[in-house]
């Protein structure tokens, strides 16, 4: 059996008080990740992703 990749991204926001984020941890980064993806419906999460008819950037493995 075939087996395909494909690379999906999801945009989020993160508050931070430094202007150029430094002061910025990964659990900064993963808590406003894990909020985005806990608060979103499966049609939100599906349309963020870009899944539709076809993905354009899907691979054979």
């Amino acid at each position: 059996m075939k087996k395909y990749n494909s690379v999906l991204s999801v945009s989020f926001s993160v508050d931070h008080d430094d202007e150029n984020g430094a002061d910025l941890t990964p659990d900064d980064v993963r808590a406003a990740f894990d909020n985005r993806l806990s608060s979103m419906t499966d049609q939100e999460l599906w349309e963020s992703v870009g899944c539709g008819e076809y993905l354009d950037d899907t691979i054979e493995n």
